[in-house]
């Protein structure tokens, strides 16, 4: 599978960072932003790939969903957006150095978190809603190619596992 979901995860075991990417993008610091790093710098975080999807959008998705659900458990995201594929309009306001500061500074103030966290809390609570968060994303891993992937995905990496371990008991018979 090209595409996946990924978190990187504090030592204590919150999640700080929710995202989707292909190749190594789950591994690279050199392109993230200053908010990233100033939780990230310094700290012996954890990169967890989460799931593998077949297209761009499923993966969307699926970080769409755990950005939502990671927030209204209380951990300390630092993405800037709710997830998915931002619009070309969406991209180009937020290049201005203005706007993003004041969208920053309104989104930072305790009364602004409060409102969030409860606006968020509040949705979580109506089975309907909850449902139509959780059902794409358990529909879509609840499928047979899907079970197969990630089948596959974990013999995979118990094989590679299995290789290191050899591989280091070779080196050191040395």
């Amino acid at each position: 599978m090209k595409h996946y979901t990924y978190a990187h995860i504090l030592p204590d075991g919150r999640y700080f960072y929710i995202g989707k990417g292909t190749k190594r993008r789950a591994y690279k610091k050199d392109t993230r932003k200053a908010h990233w790093h100033a939780v990230a710098d310094g700290v012996d975080y954890t990169v967890q790939i989460l799931a593998h999807w077949a297209t761009e959008a499923e993966a969307y998705e699926h970080e769409k969903f755990l950005i939502a659900c990671f927030r209204d458990m209380g951990h300390p995201l630092v993405n800037k957006t709710p997830g998915g594929n931002p619009s070309e309009e969406a991209k180009a306001r937020w290049q201005d150095p203005k706007y993003r500061a004041a969208i920053t500074a309104s989104a930072s103030t305790p009364e602004a978190k409060a409102r969030s966290s409860a606006a968020l809390k509040a949705m979580w609570q109506n089975p309907e809603t909850r449902a139509s968060i959780t059902a794409k994303p358990i529909a879509a891993a609840s499928t047979p190619e899907a079970k197969a992937r990630s089948s596959a995905a974990g013999k995979a990496s118990a094989e590679a596992r299995k290789r290191n371990a050899i591989a280091k008991a070779e080196a050191h018979k040395v």
